[in-house]
């Protein structure tokens, strides 16, 4: 990967990538409304890629190069994600209310607030193999007991792209806006989660190193959590921490992500603005654990995962259930 030079000034000419507001995590729960934070600017670096996505099998550097648009269904098609019961939550008042679903009404274009020039990024077979990557790895490190001191996991997934759970993120980045969408559930996943993260570049950037950047940003939260809050969920913390406990909740098995590139100008410089949303199979339950601890991958059923020795194999995600409580 090339490297990039990270900077606290927001309009440094030459700057190559510019975290301008860090991620928000959707920190949704069954009984508490959605609540975000902010965590600090930095990258953490990765170990190498797979041999299925090596850098030198990447297509070219130019992010522009990734960017197409995507041709979506008629209208009529998101009436399904209509239906109240999908997006039932508890609020504040212990009351089930139905939230809008952000597929709800979709009509297949970019929302007013977007600027002309905005541009959704196509991810492909490489790039959606990278983001797992990045996911994996984190889980990985934590599940094997090598994370900050954390306690091994027993059971944690190998986690795998969902193309609904993908259309859904792409439809909340297509309004330019770095807001959660209030539901976006599937009849697969009906507690699904969400990460968020935004940045902005100047010069021609690769995508990779961007995304991956971005990414580390919800990993780094690491160093602000604690073993009694994986043990047992509380939003009631005075850290940031819900983008890295999406990461590596052990009811996770799918994941699938959105982005879109606009311009935006600031001061007498034009940048690129990378809005980029994760959603997850499920959200972080309070009163949960994260995960349960273990020897690595003892209670995985199928084996483990040849690439990431902490993690069970594909297989075992059809045994996983994205569901409030362990079943």
């Amino acid at each position: 990967m090339h490297g990039l030079r990270c900077v606290s000034a927001l309009l440094l000419v030459g700057c190559l990538l510019n975290v301008v507001a860090v991620c928000r995590s959707d920190l949704t729960t069954l009984r508490y409304d959605t609540t975000t934070g902010d965590a600090e600017s930095s990258t953490v670096p990765f170990t190498d890629v797979p041999s299925t996505v090596q850098p030198a099998e990447l297509p070219p550097s130019a992010a522009a190069d990734y960017i197409d648009a995507v041709e979506w269904a008629e209208p009529s098609a998101y009436d399904v994600y209509c239906r109240p019961d999908l997006c039932l939550r508890y609020n504040r008042a212990g009351l089930l209310e139905a939230k809008r679903h952000v597929a709800c009404g979709f009509n297949g274009s970019f929302a007013d607030a977007c600027p002309p020039g905005r541009m959704i990024l196509k991810i492909d077979a490489q790039l959606r193999a990278y983001i797992l990557h990045l996911h994996n790895e984190v889980r990985d490190r934590l599940a094997r007991g090598e994370e900050a001191g954390f306690a091994a996991a027993s059971r944690m997934p190998t986690v795998t792209w969902d193309d609904e759970l993908a259309n859904l993120a792409e439809i909340n980045v297509r309004s330019c806006r770095f807001e959660h969408d209030e539901c976006r559930s599937t009849y697969q996943y009906l507690h699904a989660g969400q990460n968020l993260a935004v940045g902005s570049y100047y010069l021609e950037t690769d995508i990779f190193e961007i995304i991956h950047n971005l990414t580390g940003l919800w990993h780094r939260e690491y160093l602000d959590t604690t073993q009694e809050v994986l043990d047992k969920y509380t939003t009631d913390y005075n850290a940031t921490i819900g983008h890295y406990t999406q990461m590596v909740s052990d009811r996770t098995t799918a994941i699938g992500c959105g982005v879109v590139i606009y311009p935006k100008k600031m001061e007498d410089f034009v940048f690129k603005m990378v809005l980029y949303a994760c959603n997850y199979a499920i959200t972080s339950i309070v009163h949960q654990p994260i995960y349960r601890k273990g020897e690595p991958a003892s209670r995985c059923r199928t084996g483990t995962n040849p690439d990431y020795a902490g993690l069970c194999s594909w297989e075992e995600n059809q045994f996983i259930k994205a569901v409030p409580a362990y079943v």
